[in-house]
C-alpha cells in the first residue's frame, strides 16, 4: 500500500508485472536482433576489405601475367625475324597487336601509381620493337624489306633488342613488385579494420552483458526474490508460524498476491486464536479449562452447594450469571500466578503455582470459602451460596496434575458429606484408598 500511495503522489501509474515482463522480453529480443545485425555489418565490413584487396590483386596479376606472356612471345618472334626474315613476320605482327591490346586493357585495371609504371613499360616495349615495325611495312617489297632488315641488323639490332627487352623486363618486374606491395598494404589495412571490428565487437558484447546483468538483477528484485519470499512465508505458515508474513512491497501481480496471502493469513490466524480460546477457555466465564505451563504444587477442587436449586427456581440464565460472578470472586481470592479453571457445571479448580506449605494452601482455600460466603445479588435477589472444597498438595506418590485433581475431588465429597461449605485436605495415609475408585472429573 505504501508504494501504491507513493506512486499516486508522483502521478505515476504502477507498471504491472505482465507489462514489465513484456517490456523485458521485447528489450532482449531487440538486443538480440541488434547484436545479430551489428555482427553481420561488422563481418561484412571486414570481409569487404579482404575481398576488395584480393579482387584488385587478381585483376592486376592476371593482366600482368598476360602482358608478360605476350611480350615473351614478342621477344621470340623478333629474334626469328632477324634470323629468318619474312617467314616470322606474320607471328611478330600478331603478337605485337596482342601486346598493344593487353596494354590497353591493363591500363583500366591499374591504379595511378601502377598505371605510370605500366605506361613506362609500354613505352619501353614500343621503343624496343620500333625498328622491326618500321621494316614490317616493306614486307610487300621483298627486296626493300631485306635491304632494310640487313641495314638495321648491321647497326646492332640483336644488341638493341636485348637491351630493350631487359629494360622491359625490369619495368614489368617493378610493376609486379608494386602489385604485391599494394596487396600487402591492402591486407594490412584490412587487418587494421579487423582489429577495429574486434574492439567494437568486444565493446558491444560488454555493453550487452552489462545490460543483461542489469536486467537479470531487476528480474531478481521484481520477480524471483518476492516469489521466493512468498514461498518461504507459505512454508513457514504451513509449518505453524502463523505470525510469518511475506515482506513484499510492490504494486503488481506479485504484490497483490502477497497482499492477498497476508489477508488470508490474518484471517486464518484470527480463526486459530479463536479456536484455541474456545478449546482451552470456558465460553461462559472466560476461565481456562486446564492449566498450561504451570508448575502445580497443589489443587483446590471446588463444588458449589445446592446449585441445582438456583437453576430450578430462577432459571438457567440466572444460574449462568451466578457462575460468572463466582468465577470473578475466585480469581480475586487467589494469588498472582495461581490458575482458576472451570471444570464443568458448577465445578471449579484452583491450581496452586508456587511451592507452598500446607497451612498456606489451607489459607488459600479459606479465602476462597470466605469469598463465596458473601451473598450474591442476582436481579435484586440475594442468594447465599456455599461450596465444598477438596485440597491436595504435591506430597503424595506420583503427584502429577491428574492425580492431584483426583485426590482433591475425592476429599471434596468428604467435605460435602460432613455438612458442606467446608474444606477437606487430602491425607494419603487416611484417604489413599479413595483414589482407586475415584473418577477424574469432567474437563
Amino acid at each position: 500500500m505504501g508504494s501504491h500511495r507513493r506512486g499516486e503522489r508522483n502521478g505515476l501509474e504502477a507498471t504491472s508485472l505482465r507489462a514489465w515482463w513484456n517490456g523485458a522480453f521485447a528489450f532482449l529480443l531487440c538486443l538480440s536482433l541488434a547484436a545479430g545485425g551489428i555482427s553481420l555489418l561488422l563481418v561484412n565490413h571486414l570481409t569487404q576489405g579482404y575481398r576488395a584487396t584480393a579482387a584488385e590483386e587478381d585483376r592486376e596479376t592476371e593482366a600482368l601475367s598476360q602482358i608478360v606472356a605476350a611480350t615473351s612471345r614478342e621477344t621470340v618472334t623478333s629474334h626469328q625475324i632477324v634470323d629468318y626474315g619474312a617467314p616470322a613476320l606474320a607471328s611478330f605482327r600478331s603478337s605485337d597487336l596482342q601486346v598493344r591490346h593487353l596494354f590497353d586493357r591493363a591500363a583500366a585495371a591499374f591504379d595511378a601509381r601502377d598505371g605510370r609504371t605500366l605506361a613506362a613499360a609500354r613505352a619501353q616495349w614500343t621503343s624496343t620493337y620500333a625498328p622491326l615495325r618500321a621494316v614490317a611495312v616493306d614486307v610487300v617489297h621483298v627486296e626493300s624489306f631485306r635491304a632494310s632488315l640487313t641495314e638495321i641488323s648491321k647497326n646492332g639490332l640483336h644488341e638493341d633488342l636485348g637491351v630493350g627487352q631487359a629494360e622491359l623486363g625490369t619495368d614489368l618486374s617493378l610493376l609486379d613488385r608494386q602489385i604485391h606491395a599494394e596487396s600487402h598494404q591492402g591486407l594490412a589495412s584490412a587487418r587494421t579494420v579487423e582489429r577495429q571490428v574486434l574492439v567494437v565487437g568486444i565493446v558491444f558484447a560488454l555493453v550487452a552483458i552489462v545490460l543483461v546483468v542489469g536486467l537479470a538483477r531487476r528480474l531478481q528484485r521484481r520477480v524471483i526474490a518476492p516469489v521466493h519470499e512468498l514461498a518461504l512465508s507459505a512454508k513457514a505458515f504451513g509449518e505453524g508460524d502463523l505470525a510469518r508474513r511475506p515482506k513484499v512491497d510492490q504494486d503488481d501481480e506479485i504484490g497483490r498476491l502477497a497482499a492477498a496471502f497476508t489477508r488470508m493469513a490474518d484471517a486464518i490466524a484470527d480463526q486459530h486464536d479463536d479456536l484455541r480460546r474456545k478449546a482451552f477457555h470456558d465460553p461462559l466465564t472466560g476461565l481456562t479449562r486446564q492449566p498450561s505451563g504451570v508448575e502445580q504444587e497443589g489443587v483446590l477442587f471446588i463444588d458449589l452447594d445446592d446449585f441445582k436449586l438456583v437453576n430450578d427456581t430462577m432459571g438457567h440464565a440466572a444460574g449462568d450469571r451466578l457462575l460468572q460472578v463466582v468465577a470473578d470472586r475466585l480469581v480475586a481470592a487467589v494469588r498472582d500466578g495461581d490458575v482458576v479453571a472451570r471444570l464443568g457445571g458448577d465445578e471449579f479448580a484452583v491450581f496452586i503455582a508456587h511451592p507452598v506449605e500446607h497451612d498456606t494452601v489451607q489459607g488459600i482455600a479459606d479465602r476462597v470459602l470466605d469469598a463465596l460466603a458473601e451473598p450474591f445479588d442476582l436481579d435484586g435477589h440475594l442468594l447465599q451460596v456455599g461450596a465444598s472444597i477438596g485440597v491436595a498438595v504435591r506430597d503424595i506418590d506420583a503427584a502429577d496434575t491428574d492425580l492431584l485433581l483426583r485426590a482433591a475431588d475425592a476429599v471434596m465429597y468428604i467435605a460435602k458429606g460432613l455438612g458442606k461449605n467446608r474444606v477437606q485436605v487430602f491425607d494419603p495415609t487416611e484417604h489413599g484408598h479413595l483414589l482407586a475408585r475415584s473418577v477424574t472429573p469432567r474437563q
